[in-house]
């Protein structure tokens, strides 16, 4: 019970930090002006670890609600797009889906479900890649000029 409570404890801080800004990269909001549009690029790397799963361990379910709640705040109206890096490769369509990404874009309402419907056919450990790739893509943004940083 101890860890779970740690567990979640740390997913509410790690959302909390993405939310303020806390990390240097990942998680940062930039924005653009366009045309008297706000365009905010947010990539967050997704805790999808072995360690979310078990009996009785209701963290992963907290941290796929957390995930779509927080989707569902953006302005997609506006040009917002979610990027979410699982640590390990999902399916979008469920445990029946064969196709595996190492990446989502969520662009509209339409595309929450996704998170919804996210599985990880083989959680493992907890790898720092995809905390590379996000702040990479994230680089590439800023260099190419589609978003400002904010």
């Amino acid at each position: 019970m101890k860890k779970t409570i740690q567990r979640v404890l740390a997913a509410v801080i790690l959302f909390a930090m993405i939310l303020s800004g806390g990390f240097s990269e990942v998680g940062k909001v930039h924005a653009e002006k366009q045309q008297g549009t706000t365009k905010r690029a947010i990539y967050v790397v997704f805790d999808n670890s072995g360690s979310m799963y078990g009996d009785g361990n209701k963290a992963w379910s907290q941290a796929t609600y957390a995930m779509e709640v927080f989707a569902a705040m953006m302005n997609y109206e506006s040009g917002d797009v979610m990027k979410v890096f699982p640590m390990h490769d999902i399916t979008t369509d469920g445990n029946t889906g064969s196709a595996t990404k190492s990446s989502m874009e969520i662009r509209g309402k339409d595309d929450i479900a996704q998170i919804h419907n996210m599985y990880t056919p083989k959680p493992g450990g907890t790898p720092y890649t995809q905390v590379n790739n996000a702040a990479g893509e994230l680089t590439k943004l800023l260099n190419a000029g589609s978003v400002d940083e904010g």
